[in-house]
């Protein structure tokens, strides 16, 4: 009994993936051309059927604790800044900084937004859930993740080769932020300030127009992403991430 229960939760939490993926632009549709409304509506879908579906389960009370956001966000921040200042120095080596197009809305935009709502859906919701409640295992759980995550991302490709490479990196990146997820205690701000940091040196200093990047490019990503990996094996905490 125990087992199908777990199994529909896992029906749950991916028809609200689905859901929320088919529905959402029909509804930008009735807000017409108005920028603040199309991103309020947007990102709306990323929060309010998670806060929903965790308030029946869960309550109010456990449901910051339960996404990973309670607390940690100091030690998820200077974690995140220590572990992307490969990609700082080296995107600002090879990158260009065009100080002018420097601003609050690039910052916003490209960075914070994405950032936290993307984590706080993908991996927060629909990865956390699927290991933590559906029981997936941590495989099946991040695999089912980094697919609908790659595949949300492939749209940034003009051809095979470059779609391809595009899935294979947000696929890679979905599976690597599930797994600090876990490793660091169901805090979820570390991989939220990497996402956010991350997004925001690739703007900052115009490195590429999609998320594959080039040789170079990739080359300080990886050092970022060897570097999450040694430390935290190194660290090795127990996972508190809950059941």
């Amino acid at each position: 009994m125990k087992n199908r229960t777990h199994w529909w939760h896992g029906l749950l939490i991916i028809a609200i993936y689905f859901a929320v993926k088919y529905i959402r632009p029909y509804s930008l549709d009735w807000v017409g051309n108005s920028l603040f409304l199309r991103r309020l509506i947007y990102y709306s879908w990323y929060t309010l059927p998670v806060i929903l579906y965790l308030l029946y389960w869960d309550g109010w009370k456990n449901i910051l604790q339960r996404i990973g956001i309670r607390d940690g966000i100091g030690e998820g921040f200077f974690f995140a800044f220590l572990f992307t200042l490969p990609m700082l120095v080296g995107f600002a080596c090879i990158g260009t900084a065009n100080v002018s197009s420097w601003n609050l809305e690039l910052v916003i935009v490209s960075a914070l937004l994405p950032g936290f709502f993307e984590e706080f859906y993908f991996r927060g919701f629909v990865f956390g859930e699927l290991f933590k409640r559906a029981k997936w295992g941590f495989l099946l759980a991040a695999g089912f993740n980094g697919l609908v995550f790659g595949l949300g991302h492939i749209w940034q490709g003009n051809s095979w080769g470059e779609t391809i490479g595009i899935f294979l990196v947000t696929f890679g990146g979905a599976a690597w932020f599930a797994w600090l997820y876990v490793e660091w205690r169901n805090n979820l701000w570390l991989p939220i300030g990497l996402h956010i940091l991350m997004n925001l040196y690739w703007a900052l200093f115009d490195i590429e127009s999609n998320a594959l990047g080039g040789v170079w490019a990739n080359v300080f990503r990886g050092l970022t992403i060897a570097l999450s990996i040694i430390y935290t094996l190194r660290k090795k905490q127990p996972r508190i991430i809950g059941n």
